[in-house]
């Protein structure tokens, strides 16, 4: 934003009026003011870059949002909801996503952040066969990044293993700190009860009475 940008949207901040292009008049305007921005206002002010009075009159309530690669566990939320929006704008079944593209998505730095992610569940959207998304349907962008560690772990079939076994052991403990009480152990792991107990009888977890430990069937 310009120099001249700048103190014009300071004036109207401040007086709460605007003239309208070619008009005369001022005319009241009674508004909320959402600012986005991904440079430090605050250095661009200091340095000169940007109006100090300015930046004090929009700070008045900050929200810092990191960027999606300081963010791993909300990416397979964002990645769901976006297969959805998307399956359901082309009226296509919503298709799953493998373990191993999970595992994708998290590894990638995703230098776009959020609109990367959903150019990469669209895309994905129209490459995929069948009702699972694998990692061959994501852009070459993640599959450079992640088929080096893939080799590392040995394959496909060792990192869903890794994975199953990580999750298992997540389970086991919190069940074992919450001492078999299933709902708290749920909060713990931030799933609901009903998925807990799934994913129990997946991983062949059997809760036993209150101060033993958590058994395998």
């Amino acid at each position: 934003m310009s120099p001249a940008l700048q103190a014009k949207l300071l004036r109207v901040l401040e007086n709460r009026r605007i003239i309208r292009v070619g008009g005369t008049d001022e005319i009241a305007t009674d508004v909320r003011v959402l600012c986005a921005t991904h440079r430090d206002l605050e250095a661009e002010a200091k340095s000169g870059g940007f109006r100090m009075d300015l930046y004090f009159r929009i700070s008045g309530f900050t929200i810092l949002v990191p960027p999606l690669r300081h963010r791993p566990n909300e990416i397979e939320l964002l990645a769901r909801a976006f297969l959805r929006q998307s399956a359901r704008a082309q009226r296509w079944p919503e298709p799953q996503l493998s373990p191993d593209a999970l595992v994708a998505l998290r590894r990638y730095e995703w230098p776009g952040n959020v609109r990367e992610l959903r150019n990469a569940m669209e895309r994905a959207m129209v490459l995929h066969t069948g009702a699972v998304i694998e990692v061959e349907d994501l852009p070459d962008s993640i599959r450079e990044i992640v088929a080096p560690t893939m080799v590392a772990l040995g394959g496909h079939h060792d990192i869903r293993d890794h994975i199953a076994d990580l999750e298992r052991s997540a389970i086991a403990t919190a069940l074992e700190i919450s001492r078999g009480n299933q709902t708290e152990a749920a909060k713990q792991l931030g799933i609901s009860r009903r998925t807990l107990i799934y994913r129990m009888e997946k991983h062949g977890l059997k809760p036993l009475p209150p101060g033993r430990k958590v058994m395998e069937t």
